[in-house]
């Protein structure tokens, strides 16, 4: 992705972002794309492509702790409500009055608080491998873990509990060839025992276990990675994880009206058949009892879907966004 095409905003509440920013046909939705941890804008870049090339304006924001963007280590900045509040400063910046949004990873919560917070602002959402999320106030760890375990058979978010922990930024850094290969692992079902297992990660780390890295980590990605996590620090970005985990998210989000939570407007959902750690049956929950215009794909794939097949995510959402163009026309 081109450097020139990123601007830098600060936002209302003084934290600076950066965004890349693409002006395509005045005629076609916007796209707003959203990345996940422990990623940059740079996850998007197959899509930002694929989406230029049809004319499509795009956004794609580093998102907060991220890139280009500040990293603050306050846990409450990233509270969802502000963190909204963030985007839509930057889609004002760009004098866009409605878009479509796509959110992958921890993205794809903050998509979900979009659409109960500022539903007006947007014309559809799409969620990849995590599926839609609007609210965390009644979000207890312990107890998710143990009715996900009955749903599933294990718990999947086993290491959570790691990378809440003071100093977790720092053994990243200092395994980083262990973290890639946990991260980005060539077998996608290395994550059952990796990183579900409660204090396998750490353990993996500490022991500087090398995993064999995924095809689409090229010697350019990995070295954005590495930037990433060496120069940069993820110190910011696992505060994602922290302010579920601190209660923080589930106070945030106690002033949400119930009726807010059902979404009408179209919805996407691609998830990764072999996705450990958000497999379908899970993120689909959510998605299936409150979404009433929704459209599932399943790809065979891990985690990183638009990186490990992004010619099948990028034709996914060209169909559905054209869909979505029809119906906003209608």
């Amino acid at each position: 992705m081109d450097r020139t095409s990123y601007k830098e905003i600060t936002t209302k509440r003084s934290i600076k972002y950066s965004y890349y920013s693409s002006s395509g046909d005045a005629s076609k939705p916007t796209l707003l794309f959203v990345h996940g941890f422990p990623s940059t804008s740079y996850d998007w870049r197959n899509q930002v492509a694929f989406f230029k090339a049809k004319g499509h304006s795009i956004i794609a924001p580093d998102m907060l702790g991220y890139g280009g963007t500040d990293k603050p280590a306050e846990t409450a900045l990233y509270k969802h409500s502000a963190m909204c509040a963030d985007v839509i400063d930057i889609l004002d910046a760009e004098n866009v009055s409605k878009a479509i949004v796509i959110g992958h990873d921890w993205g794809a919560p903050l998509v979900g608080h979009l659409a109960v917070r500022y539903r007006e602002r947007f014309l559809a959402f799409a969620f990849l491998a995590v599926g839609y999320t609007p609210s965390f106030a009644n979000f207890n760890y312990e107890t998710a873990m143990a009715t996900v375990k009955q749903a599933i058979g294990y718990e999947p978010y086993g290491y959570w509990r790691f990378f809440v922990e003071e100093g977790t930024d720092q053994v990243m850094k200092d395994h980083l060839e262990s973290t890639l290969g946990i991260i980005h692992p060539a077998d996608p079902a290395t994550w059952k025992e990796d990183l579900c297992v409660p204090g396998a990660a750490k353990a993996a780390l500490l022991a500087d276990k090398r995993t064999p890295i995924a095809s689409y980590v090229t010697p350019e990605v990995k070295q954005h990675l590495t930037d990433m996590i060496v120069k940069d620090g993820l110190g910011g970005a696992l505060n994602w994880y922290k302010v579920i985990l601190s209660g923080l998210a589930a106070e945030d989000d106690k002033g949400i009206p119930q009726e807010r939570l059902p979404l009408p407007l179209p919805v996407l959902y691609i998830g990764g058949k072999q996705d450990c750690v958000n497999p379908s049956a899970l993120a689909l929950r959510t998605s299936t009892q409150l979404c009433s215009d929704l459209t599932v794909k399943e790809l065979d794939t891990g985690h990183w879907l638009q990186l490990e097949a992004p010619d099948e995510v990028n034709e996914t959402l060209k169909e559905w966004v054209e869909t979505v163009e029809k119906k906003a026309k209608l």
